[in-house]
């Protein structure tokens, strides 16, 4: 993070936390465009679909579909984040507008109103310094539509304390996770996951992994963990809402098996593009 970023994120954190003091933001002069994009971990252009309460309503969580791209990881939907209010130096993204957005920090994903930012009549003159960008590979296929159907959580009533969190990501791919509990200890919770393939409205995950170690808080042990190999699973999802998963497992006790799922929530509603 370079000086100008650290020090509107301090006045960001500032601001939070003594909430009956804020100021308005104030931002130094902004650098030349070339100096923005060398400083930037993302450059992209997207459309905002929605703007979300996230971290105890401080933060704004703003999801876009992406257009073009010009530097880092961008998926076809992207999320970033933002203060709630202008004197923290949050932006005010408007659902259904296009942006051109500098990203100073792709690890927290947070923007601010001193980041370079362009709206409207702007953003074809900024388009043109970028040059062509790369357009989303998926942009064509139908994951908006697909994240809208299936992104969310899973259960099935008569398992409560059971269930499933999909997200759908570009290129016909979603990660899958499953929490439930262990065959060898039904009170000792467990959980898989792993990232599959659709065709049509089935998605299947041929490497299921169940990690294992690491302890917890400030005991916790990256170098413990280990993803022992457990399985495969399809899920088939209907267009009326319910969704079937089949397992086969390779560990004792999982076994084969198949239950039914409906839809516990939801993302916010998101669009294909037109």
């Amino acid at each position: 993070m370079n000086v100008r970023s650290f020090t509107t994120a301090a006045l960001f954190l500032m601001t939070l936390t003594v909430a009956d003091r804020a100021q308005a933001c104030s931002c130094a002069a902004s650098p030349p465009q070339a100096t923005s994009f060398a400083n930037a971990s993302l450059v992209f252009r997207g459309r905002v679909l929605h703007t979300t309460p996230a971290a105890g309503n401080s933060l704004v969580e703003v999801g876009f579909e992406a257009s073009q791209i010009w530097k880092g990881p961008v998926d076809l939907l992207k999320s970033l984040r933002t203060a709630n209010n202008s004197a923290a130096c949050g932006v005010n993204f408007q659902v259904g507008q296009e942006y051109v957005i500098y990203v100073q920090d792709q690890s927290t994903s947070v923007v601010f109103l001193c980041d370079r930012l362009r709206a409207g009549s702007e953003i074809e003159d900024e388009a043109r310094l970028l040059g062509a960008g790369i357009t989303p590979a998926s942009a064509t296929l139908p994951d908006v539509i697909r994240h809208s159907r299936i992104s969310g959580t899973w259960y099935n009533p008569a398992r409560n304390g059971e269930g499933f969190i999909v997200d759908v990501l570009e290129g016909g791919r979603a990660v899958v996770t499953w929490f439930g509990y262990r065959p060898d200890d039904p009170q000792a919770q467990g959980w898989l996951t792993g990232v599959g393939q659709f065709t049509d409205d089935r998605l299947t995950v041929t490497q299921v992994s169940q990690p294992k170690g690491g302890g917890f808080g400030a005991n916790y042990d990256p170098r413990a963990v280990q993803l022992i190999p457990w399985g495969s699973l399809t899920i088939d999802f209907s267009v009326n809402g319910s969704a079937r998963v089949r397992w086969t497992s390779t560990l004792p006790g999982y076994g084969s098996g198949e239950i039914s799922l409906q839809r516990l929530t939801r993302p916010p509603m998101v669009r294909p593009a037109l």
